[in-house]
């Protein structure tokens, strides 16, 4: 069985990227209602969705803020 919180880590080793099973979920939730939910930038909540690398300080506390949205 696989963890879905599982981080990916680019070349650098010091960002996450998120699988793209989580992105098509975050993508339906929508842009404006993630940002809000979150506190993130456009460009941030864009970058997680198109599965470019985050800091992973970034990824958690975007995870958690959609997690607390869900509840």
């Amino acid at each position: 069985m696989l963890d879905p919180n599982i981080q990916t880590y680019g070349p650098s080793g010091k960002f996450a990227v998120a699988d793209s099973f989580e992105r098509k979920e975050w993508a339906k939730i929508g842009i404006r209602r993630l940002m809000r939910a979150t506190r993130l930038t456009q460009r941030t909540v864009y970058s997680i969705l198109s599965g470019k690398g985050v800091r992973r300080q970034t990824m958690a506390m975007f995870r958690t803020r959609i997690d607390s949205l869900r509840a």
